[in-house]
Order: C-alpha cells, then sequence, then structure tokens
C-alpha cells in the first residue's frame, strides 16, 4: 500500500510511448493505442503507465525520437486519457501517467522557441533559449495543470519525467546547466 493505493502485486509496466504508430494529428490516442494499454493490465500487471505525455505544445517532442505523444495538458485530451484509465482500472490495474517536456529535443516552431537551463546552439544548429524565472514558473504550471486533467481523468499517480536530458533532466546534468 502507497498513499492509500494497495497493488496487487509488485509489477509495473514502465512508461512506454507507443503514440508514434496512431496517434491522430489532433494528439489522441488512438484506439490501438488504447488496446495497448487494456492487454497491459489484462496481463496481470498492478501498474500501468501512460508514457511521455507531453504537458505543452511547447515542449513536445520531435527531435530526438521525431513521434507524436499525447498532449496531456489539454482538455480536449480528457475524455481520451479517462477511457484509457477506465480500462486499466477494468483489470484491477492501477492508472499512472508521466508526463513529460522535451525542452531542447524539440523541432522549434512558430511561437516556440527551444528552451533549457542555458543558452546555447546545438550541434544541428538549433538554438536553445535559457529559461528565466517566468519560464520556469510557467513550465512548472504546464506540470500541474496536466496532472490535474490526469487526475480527472481517473490516474492515481503521476511520473514526472526528469531523465534523458530532457527539460527537467537537462537541470540536472553539468553538462547543460
Amino acid at each position: 500500500t502507497i498513499r492509500g493505493i494497495t497493488l496487487k502485486n509488485r509489477i509495473e509496466i514502465a512508461p512506454i510511448s507507443v503514440f508514434d504508430l496512431d496517434t491522430t494529428p489532433e494528439r489522441h490516442p488512438s484506439e490501438r493505442d488504447m488496446q495497448f494499454f487494456r492487454m497491459r493490465a489484462m496481463g496481470g500487471a498492478a501498474v500501468v503507465t501512460l508514457g511521455d505525455c507531453i504537458v505543452d505544445p511547447s515542449g513536445e517532442d520531435s527531435g530526438k525520437l521525431a513521434s507524436p505523444k499525447i498532449l496531456a495538458g489539454h482538455e480536449d485530451n480528457l475524455p481520451f486519457l479517462t477511457r484509457i484509465a477506465d480500462e486499466i482500472h477494468r483489470y484491477g490495474a492501477v492508472a499512472s501517467i508521466e508526463l513529460n517536456h522535451c525542452g531542447h529535443y524539440g523541432t522549434p516552431r512558430p511561437g516556440y522557441s527551444l528552451i533549457g537551463p542555458m543558452n546555447l546552439t546545438m550541434p544541428n544548429g538549433k538554438v536553445v533559449k535559457a529559461m528565466d524565472r517566468d519560464e520556469m514558473e510557467r513550465v512548472a504550471e504546464y506540470f500541474a495543470y496536466a496532472a490535474w486533467i490526469g487526475k480527472r481523468g481517473g490516474y492515481d499517480m503521476v511520473n514526472i519525467h526528469a531523465a534523458h536530458n530532457w527539460l527537467l533532466g537537462s537541470f540536472f546534468s553539468p553538462e547543460g546547466n
């Protein structure tokens, strides 16, 4: 039992992002995406985690993995997120969602800058803007809002992705901060 949530065993499906298969252009999970997570829960895992859900379009990955992700910080994805959580719960598993912002691994788009802990130019020529305090607060609010949407959608746990030199992980790196 962890914070009032009792797990049926000690098996957790690590955060997995399969959304590069069928995710719609609006970043809604597809029927096949939903089936993937349903099958993980049916297999007996205690925790099934939707991996690499993006908190804001400014943090969407397309530079490192080049795969579309669910935008967890958008209200219009709530019905889809809820449906996945319901399917996970249907088989007695705990639903978890992993939230991420790609930082400097993104692709520059009109209206968005690549952001990180310091100004730099990537080897591929992309320019990364150092975050100021206001930018940090804004990104923190995006994470909080996406977590709130996850809670409304029935997710029992939230994982914050802070590894692999994505935005949050880059603050821990002596090379990037």
